[in-house]
């Protein structure tokens, strides 16, 4: 009994097809569905990032470690809230990413306004304030609250007994 390569034996009857016929079948619907999905969650991504708006435009305040504490503000009517920074000690440049538009530029300490500035920028433009020529106009850091000063005396072992801050130290 030779077979033929049509799936018929000699006699002409039909043979059963393989049992690995099914398999192939629901292992190349899967590559399909698979593939499918790939394509579906690619498209899907693509739009959402073609569609997306990044700000275009950067702002760049320049501070120097005399402005620590300060509040620099950046507000306009088009942004939802002001963008608001503390500067720390070891900040030196402070970027804002902003559209196109007109801002305010707004820098305090302890409540007292030392800079404001309405600007202009235009999309895909860069600006820069250099604050560090405000440097002389800064009020002095406000002094520390006694009941605050006391606890940092304390805690340096100067108000304290040996065997106490030795245990702090623990």
């Amino acid at each position: 009994m030779a077979l033929e390569i049509d799936g018929t034996d000699a006699n002409g009857a039909s043979r059963p097809p393989p049992a690995d016929q099914p398999r192939r079948a629901v292992v190349l619907i899967m590559i399909a569905l698979t593939t499918v999905i790939f394509v579906g969650l690619f498209s899907i991504l693509y739009v959402r990032w073609s569609r997306s708006e990044v700000p275009s435009s950067v702002l760049v305040v320049s501070v120097t470690p005399a402005f620590e504490g300060a509040v620099i503000e950046v507000s306009a009517i088009t942004l939802p809230k002001p963008y608001v920074v503390t500067v720390r000690g070891n900040e030196r440049v402070i970027p804002f990413y902003l559209d196109g538009g007109t801002y305010t530029l707004r820098v305090s300490r302890d409540g007292q306004q030392i800079f404001s500035n309405d600007f202009f920028i235009n999309p895909n433009e860069g600006r820069k304030f250099d604050l560090r020529e405000l440097e002389p106009m800064l009020p002095p850091p406000l002094p520390a609250t006694a009941p605050a000063a006391a606890a940092l005396v304390s805690h340096a072992g100067g108000a304290t007994s040996p065997s106490r801050s030795h245990a702090h130290a623990n």
